[in-house]
C-alpha cells in the first residue's frame, strides 16, 4: 500500500503543479531496481518532474518551500508505471496463424 501512495504521489507531482515545486521525501527506503540491497533511510528532492537528489537523510538541508512527505517505514521504487494490465478483449489473446 505505501508503495502505490508514494507512486500517486509522484504523479500528482509531476502533473498537476502548474509552477516547478519542491517535493521531498524524507527518510524513504530506496530500491533501484539493479539487485543492490535497499538504500535506508534516504531523502529523495524533486524539482517539478525531475528528481534532483538522492542523499542519506540529515546530509543536507531541506528547502523551506518544499512540500515534505514523511517516507518512514515505506520503499520507493522506480517504474512499474505501465505494468499492469487487463486483457478482456479476446482480440488481445490471438497469435497469429503459422502453418
Amino acid at each position: 500500500m505505501g508503495l502505490l501512495f508514494y507512486f500517486c504521489l509522484f504523479l500528482i507531482a509531476s502533473h498537476v503543479w502548474a509552477d516547478p515545486q519542491t517535493l521531498v521525501l524524507k527518510n524513504v527506503n530506496l530500491i533501484d531496481a539493479t539487485g543492490s540491497p535497499v538504500q535506508m533511510f534516504k531523502t529523495v528532492v524533486i524539482q517539478g518532474n525531475v528528481i534532483e537528489k538522492i542523499y542519506s537523510t540529515g546530509e543536507h538541508l531541506i528547502p523551506a518551500d518544499a512540500k515534505v512527505v514523511d517516507g518512514s517505514g515505506k520503499f520507493l521504487i522506480p517504474g512499474l508505471w505501465d505494468m499492469h494490465t487487463h486483457v478482456a478483449d479476446p482480440k488481445y489473446l490471438e497469435l497469429p496463424d503459422h502453418e
